[in-house]
């Protein structure tokens, strides 16, 4: 039975097959009935109580056979067939037990989806691996020369900035003494700006740039499938139980299934059916649609070429998805809380009618109702993060694709912005030119650092 029906008398009774009261009997071993008077009452009426003891005594003792017959009848036939009479009739007349509430919850779904997430988790490890490694960076021995050239096209000179294959260092000192080139190769040269030998790359995906390793450019993707897996695991099975067990002397006597679970739609649902409108809508959005609208558009980022996507409009989508993607941490926060506030441990020796009474008896009966957390809240808390550190990921791929920094474009130092060592601090590197503007840039993060610790 689940634990909405243990509620139900005619869900408790069909379990019974037949119930009958089957013997019962009296005996009386003896008999001593006794009538006191107040101390204070007079000497007379403490004479009579004493004789009707007396009295009652005998007679008792004389027809305590007879008593004792007729109790054990009573019992033995009139009230066990009374009893067994009731029982039937309650059985015949028994109200349907009704079905299991809903559960909001498919352990089907969960675990395909838990494997799902461990393949590719493990697939895109591999890959990551092989990176770390410096395989994705090698050319197999079977490329095409055409690939190679493009390769060469795009090295970089010692100031870190592309140079097609004219502008290597050997082609270059080759140039100062070769006097017979033609003016109609040096015109070719001059005419290929930066720009134009940057097309091919500006107008590739993230997916296929050649900045970018194979392996890395596989690895990503996959950690988002992981991810969205994790969170689909998460969804479609119970976050937390509530449970109850009874223990006796500290040892577990009884152990009920769980009472309530918590899971995404029945928390939403019990909610909403609260009134509570605006708070179910909200943990949907937040924790049920959120992440998987995230993650897909990390993957239109991913996989979307610059002329449906612009870079500008890429890496504003994703410096946004890096800000706002850590909110499905709030299903998270809220069954902490729940953890914390249905957690109760009733004793019977905490109680100060109930406490003589165990100690006498040598026994100690503790009931506990707590809220255990299941894989659910794991692989949910995992996925949040694991979405954090993917779209972290893909944003600085972005900006080593671009061949972009996170300070804006490099420039020179100067004025009292310059340490001794040469360097200047991340506060003043995109410091307004205004002095109010310039003052409230720097010292505003750090007021407000300082504010969020006070308060905690």
């Amino acid at each position: 039975l689940a634990v909405d029906q243990l509620a139900c008398l005619g869900c408790l009774i069909r379990q019974v097959a037949s119930p009958m009261m089957v013997s019962a009997g009296l005996q009386v071993a003896s008999v001593r009935p006794v009538l006191s008077a107040p101390e204070s009452a007079p000497e007379l009426e403490k004479g009579v109580h004493h004789m009707l003891t007396v009295l009652l005594r005998h007679l008792l003792q004389e027809y305590r056979e007879a008593v004792e017959s007729v109790g054990d009848h009573a019992l033995a036939v009139t009230l066990r067939d009374a009893a067994n009479q009731k029982l039937h009739s309650m059985l015949k007349n028994v109200s349907v037990c009704p079905d299991p509430g809903p559960t909001y919850v498919n352990m089907l779904v969960s675990t395909a989806t838990l494997w799902a997430a461990a393949v590719s988790g493990i697939a895109a490890l591999l890959l990551l691996i092989s990176h770390s490694a410096g395989l994705g960076a090698v050319i197999p021995s079977g490329t095409s020369a055409a690939h190679q050239s493009a390769q060469a096209d795009l090295s970089e000179d010692e100031n870190g900035m592309p140079r097609g294959p004219h502008e290597s260092p050997a082609a270059l000192e080759g140039s100062e003494d070769a006097s017979w080139a033609p003016k109609a190769a040096e015109k070719a040269t001059a005419e290929q700006p930066v720009q134009d030998r940057h097309g091919r790359v500006a107008d590739s995906a993230l997916s296929n740039h050649p900045g970018l390793a194979l392996s890395l450019r596989m690895a990503l993707p996959l950690l988002v499938v992981c991810t969205m897996c994790l969170f689909m695991s998460s969804n479609s099975g119970p976050d937390a139980e509530m449970m109850a067990s009874l223990r006796v002397n500290g040892k577990e006597a009884l152990s009920l299934p769980p009472v309530v679970s918590f899971s995404l739609v029945s928390t939403a649902k019990d909610m909403w059916d609260a009134g509570l409108y605006p708070l179910a809508i909200g943990m949907l959005g937040v924790s049920g649609v959120l992440p998987y609208a995230k993650l897909l558009l990390t993957l239109l980022c991913w996989f979307a070429p610059p002329s449906f996507l612009s870079a500008p409009r890429r890496q504003a989508l994703l410096e946004f998805l890096d800000a706002f993607g850590k909110w499905p941490l709030g299903l998270n926060f809220a069954l902490l809380l729940f953890m914390a506030a249905f957690r109760f441990d009733l004793s019977a020796q905490g109680n100060e009618l109930t406490k003589p009474i165990f100690q006498t008896v040598g026994m100690d009966v503790r009931l506990s109702l707590y809220v255990h957390p299941t894989l659910g809240f794991q692989t949910s808390l995992i996925a949040t993060l694991l979405s954090l550190i993917v779209g972290n990921a893909m944003t600085a791929c972005h900006r080593r694709a671009m061949m972009r920094i996170e300070c804006g474009e490099p420039t020179e130092p100067v004025g009292r912005e310059v340490l001794a060592s040469g360097k200047r601090r991340l506060c003043n590197n995109l410091r307004p030119q205004g002095h109010l503007a310039g003052k409230l840039f720097v010292y505003g993060p750090a007021a407000a650092c300082g504010g969020s610790l006070a308060l905690v």
